[in-house]
């Protein structure tokens, strides 16, 4: 079982969710192969999204040189994300971090109204290129951004980081950060315990 099976399951679920939406509203959503409207050059991943991704990387050396290559072609002069090659394509699609699995859909978010300074949720368009004509949807066809990033926060209470860092989405950056597996291997390895113990538990109770 993966070190990072709840991470893996977390983006399969926003998968899931993500093609719910897009079937539901198809007139709406004009993401494709090729377009990157949203695959901005400033990202940044939390630590368990940066640890996943090295290791992805790190079993894959024929992929990670390609990533380190393109970054030095720099084919969108810095515009776009590190990850693009140049006809516009992810070359970590298959295993992007959540935030990129987002971009397009709904978004949930929550604002501070700047005359009551109270915080207030609106539901907005992640893409200008999506919703046009409104963002006429029913309730809970949306992504909940503090869900998400509460989920995320509970993976990462496993590193005990009293500042949590933030990785720049870039293959330089990650692949020279291999050592955060050693560094990480302890609690990576006690998370895994604990999914084991848990699973275990589900199991005798059925």
């Amino acid at each position: 079982m993966s070190i990072f099976l709840p991470y893996e399951n977390l983006k399969a679920r926003i998968d899931e969710k993500f093609d719910q939406i897009s079937s539901k509203y198809p007139k709406a959503f004009h993401c494709q192969s090729g377009c990157h409207q949203c695959c901005h050059p400033d990202l940044t991943l939390s630590l368990i999204e940066a640890l996943a991704l090295i290791d992805r990387l790190k079993q894959d050396e024929a992929l990670a040189l390609a990533c380190v290559e393109n970054e030095k072609q720099n084919p969108f002069q810095s515009s776009r994300c590190a990850f693009l090659n140049p006809h516009g394509q992810c070359m970590i699609y298959e295993f992007r971090p959540t935030v990129c699995r987002t971009h397009g859909a709904p978004l949930l978010v929550e604002i501070e109204d700047q005359r009551s300074k109270k915080s207030q949720e609106i539901v907005q368009s992640s893409c200008e290129l999506n919703f046009t004509q409104g963002l006429k949807i029913q309730v809970g066809d949306w992504f909940n951004q503090h869900t998400l990033a509460t989920m995320i926060g509970l993976f990462n209470q496993y590193f005990e980081e009293e500042v949590q860092p933030r990785f720049a989405l870039k293959p330089s950056v990650l692949i020279a950060q291999q050592d955060l597996l050693i560094k990480y291997e302890e609690a990576i390895l006690r998370a895994k315990e604990e999914i084991e113990e848990a699973k275990k538990a589900n199991q005798e109770k059925g």
